[in-house]
């Protein structure tokens, strides 16, 4: 049993630093949350509890079946009744009609997509929590496994969105007990097929892969233009510098010709025409040496661009690469961890079942087993594991008052990110701060709780840092 938790923990963590490579995404929960409401379920006896429910078009709905199987359930939305109109036992779906109307229908995605990609999973309105679409687990058919904790998520129906805000799936909190998955989106058309007023997406999504690939191809492009430009932009001066030469040239043997013909014509004037042809060409060898001083000058300036172009495109590819290297590390580390700590589970007399309840709660007051080390360049704090145990976590920011650590920058806010832990797992978030957040390249929104690991790369406002796991 603890061999097959830590190799469950380890595919997890694994997902989770995957999941942070691709720093582009289009999706907006601000959008895609509108096409899911939260329905209310009461039984006979009274009690109530609370399930989300996608809109597939104004007035239908799907919900997992396992949420509504019971005999004398009653389905409200926001007070209105709704029923059950059919349910398909094959796909673990039931379809809902809400006669108020009203709704907003979700677009369906016109694929699934490939494993490793980000999808993003809603709650509820401001509440998404992003994964990656994991490698098949199981023999299961029609089942996405995703890489996150069920207690996560906080809904059963939630809607599992692909990065351009289009469904590809509705998560049941019935099908895994730590790692979550969702009915995929081959269950749903089998579901949906014959409905009108459904809204399909046209195109198929692009990964975040592909859009890194293409950004990448379109700094190449830009580099070669500026090279060919640079390279134009030489030429046309080395042309220029050229001519000025064979004009230099050619005036000085005009000149010499006339300096022959007056000492030819007259030698009494010899010695005023030589100073008049001398001034003239001082005055001339004045202004060519001013025309070519240009043209260097031109030359410099267009090598200097061209220098500046290449040393850019060689940071931004050694970043990148060390970004990676970065990732790869943590996630070495982070196994290696997992094992230590698989290994301390499998030895202790008082393990728990690892097959308990995923409903139950967790004790939240338990230390982390390491310290957090966040380093900038110029800065840099040491959290221990015991403060971020506390309910309030711990607060970074720029103000004495108000935080449990100081960051010495005007760009940052009085209180930036809270740091908290669920679980055994470190939590990131976003305090609503001026200059935003980012982690690993992905915006952060207020108020979204972000898993955070060793090796990630943590922006705050225009500072960097690097984040990393002490054991104790």
């Amino acid at each position: 049993m603890t061999f097959r938790y830590l190799a469950f923990l380890s595919t997890l963590v694994v997902c989770l630093f995957s999941s942070g490579v691709s720093a582009y995404s289009d999706f907006s929960s601000q959008n895609a949350n509108k096409s899911v409401v939260t329905a209310q379920v009461s039984g006979l006896v009274g009690s109530t509890v609370e399930i989300n429910a996608v809109a597939l078009t104004k007035n239908l709905l799907l919900i997992p079946t396992k949420s509504v199987s019971r005999v004398g359930l009653k389905l409200t939305i926001a007070g209105e009744n709704a029923t059950v109109i059919d349910t398909f036992k094959s796909e673990q779906l039931t379809l809902l009609s809400y006669p108020t109307g009203g709704l907003t229908p979700v677009s369906l995605a016109k694929d699934l997509g490939e494993p490793k990609r980000n999808l993003h999973v809603v709650n509820l309105e401001d509440d998404a929590l992003s994964g990656t679409i994991l490698e098949p687990l199981t023999e299961e058919p029609g089942v996405i496994s995703m890489s996150m904790s069920t207690a996560l998520i906080s809904y059963t129906g939630s809607a599992v969105f692909n990065n351009c805000g289009e469904l590809i799936g509705i998560y049941d909190e019935t099908l895994g007990k730590k790692l979550a998955k969702a009915i995929s989106l081959t269950q749903l058309n089998n579901v949906v097929e014959g409905i009108d007023g459904l809204v399909y997406s046209a195109t198929e999504c692009p990964s975040e892969l592909y859009k890194r690939a293409s950004e990448n191809e379109r700094r190449m492009m830009q580099l070669k233009k500026i090279e060919a430009e640079a390279a134009a932009k030489q030429k046309a001066a080395d042309d220029a510098l050229k001519a000025a030469r064979a004009k230099m040239s050619e005036q000085d043997a005009l000149n010499k010709k006339a300096l022959a013909e007056a000492e030819k014509d007259s030698l009494d004037t010899l010695e005023e025409a030589k100073a008049a042809l001398t001034k003239e060409m001082a005055e001339k060898q004045a202004e060519s040496d001013k025309a070519v001083a240009e043209l260097e000058a031109t030359k410099l300036e267009t090598e200097e661009a061209l220098r500046k172009a290449k040393e850019e495109m060689l940071a931004a590819k050694l970043a990148e690469e060390k970004r990676n290297r970065l990732i790869l590390g943590g996630s070495i580390l982070a196994i290696l961890l997992l094992s230590v700590i698989a290994l301390i589970i499998r030895r202790s007399k008082n393990s728990h079942d690892l097959d308990i309840d995923d409903n139950l709660e967790t004790d939240d007051t338990e230390a982390l087993a390491f310290d957090v080390f966040i380093r900038g360049n110029e800065v840099g704090v040491k959290v221990p594991a015991e403060l971020i145990v506390r309910a309030r976590g711990v607060i970074i920011g720029r103000s004495a008052t108000e935080c449990d650590f100081v960051l010495d920058s005007p760009e940052l806010s009085r209180s930036h990110i809270r740091l908290t832990q669920k679980d055994g797992i470190l939590y990131l978030e976003d305090l609503g701060s001026a200059n935003g957040s980012s982690l690993n390249g992905l915006k952060l929104q207020a108020g979204q709780l972000v898993a955070l690991h060793h090796g990630d790369e943590l922006e705050l406002a225009v500072s960097i840092f690097l984040v990393e796991f002490r054991d104790r």
